[in-house]
């Protein structure tokens, strides 16, 4: 049998002190409307911005200047549609702005959108889990984060006293890094037991992973900005850890079609938030799509 895991990986990467940001309003946009793909690029240095600008996307480029001062921002859309005026087919599409002349260096910025027939993604799932699927956090401080839906050849041990389960697949994480040692979950219905994420829920909802953390509904249509794009409608579950005095609660963001994009671990010394800065997933009718920064 082949058992389906979801698989975490930290590590901490270097940044560029970028005076520059890039954001876009959306990361699925449809290909059925005409809806343009807008982004903003905001000056977040101390200093006015003057530079000429290429910004391209497909095969379509534009020049144009750009002057920012401190703080200030200039948007831009795209189409949808090539060089020769025609509206562009599914896929996922890289916008890229620069080089730009900082003043002492020069900065290049690029975020992908996915351009779909129906305007999402994986369809109506909160956590799609196809194997092959990847998330990319990143915190405040730099620190990446990132999760792998793979495949674990074999059988699946027990795990807290759970039977062994053949035949069934399964998704599980060896989350180390969420405040909550928690070395496998559920994420999945139909292998026997209950799964720890559910959705669709009323805020207030509340449910028992075991005696030590309870989970519930938070909030929903909640908006979530990432560096990978804006995310509206979302659905908030938090996790609390049962008789300990003082503990905070874990709160995670899903939305539809993407899964999680944003995760804020709290404990009495630290208190950090991770939000989506890219993803790879398949889509309804099979093909892969990448959301985010490059």
């Amino acid at each position: 049998m082949v058992l389906t895991t979801l698989a975490l990986v930290a590590a901490t990467l270097a940044y560029p002190d970028d005076k520059i940001r890039m954001t876009v309003q959306r990361a699925v946009y449809s290909t059925k409307d005409a809806e343009g793909v807008t982004f903003t690029l905001q000056n977040v240095g101390g200093t006015t911005i003057s530079s000429p600008m290429y910004w391209s996307v497909h095969d379509v480029s534009h020049a144009v200047p750009l002057v920012l001062p401190p703080w200030e921002w200039a948007s831009f859309t795209w189409n949808k549609r090539d060089r020769h005026g025609k509206q562009v087919g599914p896929g996922s599409y890289k916008i890229q702005a620069g080089p730009i002349w900082i003043g002492d260096h020069w900065e290049t910025h690029t975020l992908t959108v996915a351009l779909t027939s129906t305007g999402g993604l994986a369809g109506s799932s909160w956590f799609p889990l196809k194997v092959g699927t990847r998330w990319s956090y990143v915190a405040t401080d730099g620190e990446v984060q990132e999760f792998e839906v793979a495949e674990w050849p074999g059988d699946y041990p027990p795990v807290k006293g759970f039977p062994m389960l053949k035949g069934k697949p399964l998704a599980f994480s060896c989350v180390r890094y969420w405040g909550w040692p928690i070395s496998r979950f559920s994420v999945l219905t139909g292998v026997g037991f209950e799964p720890l994420f559910k959705f669709d829920r009323p805020v207030g909802t509340t449910w028992n992973y075991n005696a030590f953390r309870t989970l519930g509904v938070g909030a929903i249509d909640v908006s979530v900005v990432t560096p990978a794009a804006t995310f509206p409608e979302c659905y908030r579950i938090d996790v609390l850890r049962n008789g300990l005095p003082g503990s905070l609660p874990v709160h995670l963001w899903f939305a539809r079609g993407i899964g999680l994009v944003a995760y804020r671990m709290r404990t009495a010394t630290s208190d950090k938030l991770f939000r989506l800065r890219s993803a790879t997933i398949r889509g309804s009718y099979g093909r892969w799509y990448t959301i985010g920064q490059s």
